[in-house]
């Protein structure tokens, strides 16, 4: 979205259904409304209206969606300083701003918000381009990949380079925006399989080609978190953590060890020889601390990343009939899991021990969140191996979408309403 110059709103208040269709989660005693007249007295100015609005539960543990009263606008000079007004229906509403049209910015550059999804009000901010921006959202993009921040500028996601970042069934291990991975290595000392062995030769060798690349694909998205996890561990040691998050930090990368091995020995059965991981760069991982970038980090690798990995691994379980794909897709469920939770609690302790506050939180999620994938991977005609433990693209864009609006974003919501979050929510 582009605010190339300051204009007044329209307003279509009232409304024809004079907003008696607000969506509710559970009531609010004293702050709920049932239709816009409710909100005239409410102290908003003459422009309120009854809207879904977020809020912690007055039962406690998490938040959700109540009718309550929202102030509208028509101009910028309706909103507090900092904030913008926004044309929407049926009245504009108040964004935050550090710019106001294209006349703020510098020559060429846009005052832009990349959230194209109007549901994630919470999230936007308009910010001024800079020089390094090559997009200013997935209009500017080809095939209908996203514009994302890839650590200098905004850029569009290519699936060649970055395809980790929407294809990965694991932790990625991200250098300056860039997934980093290792090759795979003729080598059987990655390889553990203490559980049944798939029947590879019951299948064709296309079959079998496409199995090993899949596996071995896991297993190196696999090693790579090993990486990941051992600089979150650094990362955690700078923030000052407590052991409890130390340990359960080096017990994931214990995990990530073994998830490696076990998926490593099913690519050496479905391509006939060992298969391991080839070394793994590190060049720029650990370039200084720095609490905004350990957040970003945070949510990109943990609390999006592993959440996504633990659905995906549950879905693929769901569908899998092949007995040893099945013993290590268990394993990877359970883990990966475990490891979701771990990054939604250090989270939580960043904000409960002040080491970062909810408003730098908001700005990093908003600009996480940016690069959320508005396509599927990029992919030739696929066969159903859904036995086998392959959720095919279109299924996994799908998951990864509902992950991101009924479980990132409604976690992220808690968090940043102060509410006291329930084990199911943060």
């Amino acid at each position: 979205m582009r605010r190339r110059a300051v204009v007044d709103c329209p307003s279509l208040l009232p409304r024809g259904d004079g907003g008696v269709s607000c969506r509710v989660n559970f009531p609010v005693p004293g702050s709920r409304c049932s239709s816009d007249s409710d909100c005239a007295d409410a102290g908003l100015g003459p422009r309120a209206t009854c809207e879904s609005t977020f809020a912690c539960s007055p039962a406690g543990g998490g938040g959700g969606y109540f009718c309550g009263c929202t102030a509208g606008c028509v101009r910028d000079s309706d909103c507090p300083t900092s904030t913008i007004c926004v044309c929407g229906d049926p009245i504009g509403h108040c964004v935050r701003a550090t710019c106001a049209s294209r006349s703020s910015c510098d020559p060429g550059c846009d005052c832009i918000d990349p959230i194209t999804d109007r549901d994630r009000t919470f999230f936007h901010s308009f910010d001024c381009q800079t020089p390094p921006d090559k997009c200013a959202g997935s209009a500017d993009c080809l095939s209908g990949f996203p514009c994302v921040d890839n650590g200098n500028g905004h850029a569009c996601f290519d699936p060649a380079t970055d395809v980790g970042r929407s294809c990965s069934v694991a932790r990625a291990f991200l250098v300056r925006g860039h997934v980093r991975l290792a090759e795979s290595a003729k080598r059987s000392d990655w390889m553990t399989s203490t559980g049944p062995t798939p029947d590879a030769l019951a299948l064709s060798a296309r079959v079998r080609g496409g199995l090993a690349v899949h596996w071995a694909r896991i297993g190196l998205m696999e090693h790579a978190s090993i990486a990941a996890f051992a600089r979150f561990v650094m990362h955690l040691l700078a923030a000052g953590a407590p052991p409890d998050l130390v340990r359960a930090s080096q017990e994931a990368m214990g995990d990530e060890t073994e998830h490696t091995r076990l998926a490593f020995a099913l690519a050496s059965t479905f391509e006939g020889r060992p298969l391991g991981p080839g070394p793994l760069s590190i060049n720029g991982a650990l370039d200084g601390f720095n609490v905004d970038e350990f957040v970003a980090t945070l949510l990109r690798e943990g609390c999006i990343g592993e959440t996504m990995a633990a659905i995906e691994a549950h879905e693929a379980l769901q569908g899998a009939t092949d007995p040893a794909v099945r013993s290590v897709l268990s394993t990877l469920a359970r883990d990966e899991l475990r490891h979701a939770e771990l990054a939604w609690r250090t989270l939580s302790w960043l904000l409960a021990s002040e080491r970062l506050d909810r408003e730098r939180l908001r700005v990093q999620a908003a600009r996480v969140l940016s690069e959320a994938p508005s396509a599927p991977c990029a992919v030739a005609a696929e066969e159903d191996l859904t036995s086998f433990g392959i959720v095919g693209a279109m299924r996994r864009f799908e998951l990864r979408r509902l992950a991101i609006t009924r479980v990132v974003e409604p976690c992220l919501l808690t968090l940043l309403s102060n509410c006291r979050a329930s084990p199911t929510t943060a």
